[in-house]
C-alpha cells in the first residue's frame, strides 16, 4: 500500500477511508449501545456482528499460522492482539447492555 501510494495510486487513500469510515460507523454503534448517544436502528444485531468480526478477524490468525505460517508477520500479530482486544470489549460491554439492548428495537431512548 505504502509503495502504491508513493507512485501516486489513489487505490490506497480510497481503502483506508472505506476502511476509517466503517470503524467510525462500529464507534456510534458502540456509543449507541453505550447509551451515550441515541439508539441507532438494528442496534442488538449490529452489535452482535461488530463483535463476531472483531473476534473472527482477532482470532484468526491462529489457525492461518498452521496453515501458511509464512503470510504471519508483526504487523498480523499486532493487529490481531488489536481487533481480538476490540471484540473482548465490544463483547462485554454488549452482554452488559444486554437489558437495553433486547428492549424494542423500534424506540428511541435519550
Amino acid at each position: 500500500m505504502a509503495k502504491m501510494s508513493e507512485e501516486g495510486s489513489s487505490y490506497p487513500m480510497i481503502i483506508t477511508f472505506i476502511i476509517a469510515a466503517v470503524l467510525f460507523l462500529w464507534a456510534l454503534y458502540a456509543f449507541s449501545g453505550a447509551k451515550v448517544i441515541r439508539r441507532l436502528p438494528f442496534l442488538k444485531p449490529a452489535l452482535v456482528l461488530i463483535t463476531a468480526i472483531y473476534l473472527v478477524r482477532g482470532l484468526g490468525v491462529i489457525p492461518a499460522y498452521f496453515v501458511q505460517p509464512e503470510l504471519i508477520d508483526n504487523f498480523m500479530i499486532w493487529s490481531s492482539v488489536v481487533c481480538s482486544v476490540y471484540g473482548i470489549l465490544h463483547f462485554i460491554g454488549t452482554f452488559q447492555s444486554w437489558g437495553y439492548l433486547s428492549r424494542n428495537e423500534s424506540k428511541v431512548s435519550g
